[in-house]
């Protein structure tokens, strides 16, 4: 048998160098709207059932498996991701008309449990023709409200003349969407806001 030369042990150590060199890479991921452009904005169209269906379609590189979170801004779980079969935002159309919220601001982190690498995209989803009830309206008993467009709508008895506003508890965006003695400021996260009782009101 031929004894290796020193060249030959040179190339020997370094294909098996080669092969162990890890060729994965951190994990990142595109945004892509409906029409598979790249874009960080997309609409949900509450008169277009099939809108709910793909917000985002989230193309990923990395070496996988691997696990999204939606980190903020999910207000009552509107929003949840899919795979069919590539990655997706998805809403829930019910959820999206209850919440009577605009604009969401969601904050989408993925992570590579192949090589523990995460990254991390703000989107924003507008909501159009959403339809909000006029809160402050008379009322007489809380089913005078609509209490199926905005979840947590009552009658305000305590005002003068009664009128439909936000329970506590409920999502809102203003102190004065809030019944009497509530106010409007963050919940259970920072970014969601809740009518909360009012400390100095109730003294």
């Amino acid at each position: 048998m031929k004894r290796l030369g020193r060249c030959h042990v040179l190339i020997v150590l370094l294909i098996i160098l080669t092969i162990g060199i890890d060729e994965s890479e951190e994990v990142s991921f595109v945004v892509e709207d409906r029409d598979g452009n790249s874009s960080l904005t997309a609409t949900v169209d509450v008169d277009v059932s099939t809108d709910c269906d793909k917000v985002f379609l989230i193309v990923v590189t990395g070496t996988g498996p691997f696990n999204n979170v939606i980190a903020t801004g999910n207000t009552g779980g509107a929003f949840t991701t899919a795979v069919d079969p590539d990655e997706k935002l998805q809403c829930n159309m019910a959820t999206i008309k209850t919440n009577a919220i605009t604009s969401y601001n969601l904050s989408i982190t993925i992570t590579d449990f192949g090589d523990s690498t995460a990254t991390t995209k703000n989107v924003t989803v507008t909501v159009k023709n959403l339809v909000i009830p006029n809160i402050g309206t008379p009322c007489t008993v809380t089913s005078d409200c609509n209490t199926t467009t905005v979840a947590g709508t009552v009658c305000d008895t305590i005002m003068s003349p009664p009128v439909c506003k936000l329970a506590l508890g409920a999502f809102c965006t203003a102190s004065t969407d809030c019944v009497s003695g509530a106010v409007c400021g963050t919940g259970y996260t920072a970014d969601i806001c809740l009518c909360l009782e009012d400390e100095i009101s109730s003294r």
